[in-house]
C-alpha cells in the first residue's frame, strides 16, 4: 500500500480529529482520509470502484448518523431534490417562451421561499420581466416625425391634405375660368357711333 505525506491546515486537522472522536463510523483519521478520497472519486467518476474495505457500509452508517443522503447522484443538490443548475435551466426555458407564471410556480414548488436558490431564481424572473417592460413600445402619445416647417395638428392632417389629397392647381384654375365665363364679355368697338368718343365699360353694357 502506497504512503504519502499530506499537509493540512491545523484547523482542518483539529476538525477531523473531533469528527473521528465523536463518530462511531471511523476508527482512525487514516480510515476517514481513505474513505473521503474514494467518496470524492465516486462523485467525479460514476465508474470508480472504491478500494476501501466496507465502503458501502461506511456510507450507509454516515447517512444514518447525519441524516443526509450521500449518494453521488444527490451530491450538490438543493435539499436533496433538484440540482440548482437544472432548476436554473428549467426557469430559463419558461422565460424564453414567455411563461413567467409557470416559472414562478416551478420555483415555488421546488424550493422554500427562504432558500437561497429561490431568491436567486426570483431575481432572474424579476429581471426578465423588467427587460420585457423596457422593450415594449409606447402605445400612446406617438406621433410620426414631422418635417421642418410643417405644423402638428394633434395627429390630424390640415384640411387641404385630409384623406391623403393635396390641393389641385388644375381645380383652382377651372374655378377661375368658371367665374370668368359666368358673365360673357361683350366686345364693342372703341367708337361704335363714329362720334370719336370712346365708350366706357359701363356704357357698353
Amino acid at each position: 500500500m502506497g504512503k504519502e505525506t499530506v499537509r493540512y491546515p491545523d484547523a482542518l486537522v483539529a476538525r477531523i480529529e473531533e469528527l473521528v472522536a465523536d463518530s462511531d463510523v471511523f476508527e482512525s483519521k487514516s480510515e476517514l482520509h481513505r474513505f473521503a478520497s474514494d467518496f470524492f472519486l465516486c462523485v467525479l467518476d460514476s465508474d470508480h470502484d472504491p478500494s476501501v474495505l466496507g465502503y458501502e457500509d461506511i456510507l450507509a452508517d454516515l447517512e444514518d448518523e447525519s441524516g443526509v443522503s450521500l449518494q453521488p447522484d444527490d451530491v450538490a443538490t438543493s435539499d436533496g431534490d433538484v440540482p440548482f443548475l437544472e432548476s436554473y435551466l428549467q426557469v430559463r426555458r419558461y422565460l424564453l417562451h414567455g411563461e413567467v407564471d409557470d416559472a414562478r410556480a416551478y420555483v415555488t414548488e421546488t424550493y422554500d421561499i427562504t432558500d437561497r436558490e429561490a431568491l436567486l431564481l426570483d431575481e432572474l424572473i424579476g429581471r426578465h420581466r423588467q427587460d420585457a417592460t423596457d422593450a415594449r413600445p409606447t402605445e400612446r402619445g406617438f406621433q410620426p416625425p414631422v418635417a421642418d416647417g410643417q405644423s402638428r395638428t394633434n395627429g390630424k392632417s390640415p384640411p387641404s391634405t385630409q384623406n391623403g389629397s393635396t390641393p389641385d392647381a388644375g381645380a383652382q384654375s377651372a374655378d377661375a375660368i368658371d367665374a370668368s365665363e359666368s358673365e360673357p364679355e361683350v366686345i364693342v368697338p372703341d367708337d361704335a357711333d363714329g362720334d370719336g368718343d370712346r365708350e366706357s365699360p359701363e356704357t357698353r353694357r
